[in-house]
């Protein structure tokens, strides 16, 4: 791990699930001392330690480090938006990839949210592969925005983000990377192609490996 991370809450988590240094310590198999140095900000854990602790202490580990204020990705709260690799009509396919919390001033009963992670260089420098996008799919949307779309073609379906623009004659999705070829669309391919929008983008979440 990078020296600068620190396990901020560690001793409040330990506390809360009432276990003492030499308990916490006897399940992690490291000594005493080891979890006294993360506590105290002397020493940080390996990878593989820092997995460990959020599986006893049942937390994430943006929890952990300080970085998220949601302490367990895996309860069902309304402000905990599951992040897939995939999405079909607009619903993620398969177990989420990660969750990642959001204000509760954004949660009401009428919007409705989900991540996907980008897996490729289409929207380049502005989205990197392994970047995580928060979509708002209940939210109205205009030319200029970035907008996840559902496109279907010959049998198979694809995420493709891009900048959307409406025209007389149709649509046009715009990549930001210049060696991709925009998409062009009339309303007659519209239909053939079953485009299908998800939401516009509402939150860039710049991460490259998954903490979880």
């Amino acid at each position: 791990m990078r020296g600068d991370v620190k396990l901020q809450r560690l001793a409040e988590l330990r506390k809360m699930r009432k276990l003492t240094q030499d308990q916490l310590s006897k399940k992690l198999h490291v000594d005493q001392t080891t979890i006294s140095a993360y506590e105290n900000g002397r020493g940080q854990p390996d990878i593989d330690k820092l997995r460990q602790l959020c599986k006893i202490l049942h937390v994430s580990a943006d929890y952990l480090i300080g970085l998220s204020d949601f302490i367990n990705p895996e309860v069902d709260s309304p402000n905990c938006i599951p992040v897939y690799r995939s999405l079909i009509d607009g619903f993620g396919q398969g177990k989420p990839l990660c969750y990642e919390s959001i204000p509760m001033s954004l949660i009401t009963k009428d919007r409705s949210f989900l991540g996907i992670q980008i897996s490729d260089d289409h929207m380049l420098p502005l989205y990197l592969p392994g970047d995580i996008i928060l979509v708002d799919k209940s939210a109205p949307f205009n030319s200029g925005m970035y907008v996840l779309f559902t496109i279907e073609s010959d049998g198979e379906r694809k995420n493709v983000l891009r900048r959307y623009y409406s025209t007389p004659a149709g649509i046009v999705l715009q990549a930001a990377n210049p060696d991709i070829e925009p998409l062009c669309f009339d309303h007659a391919d519209c239909k053939k192609h079953r485009i299908s929008p998800v939401g516009p983008v509402f939150q860039l979440i710049r991460r490259t490996e998954l903490p979880y």
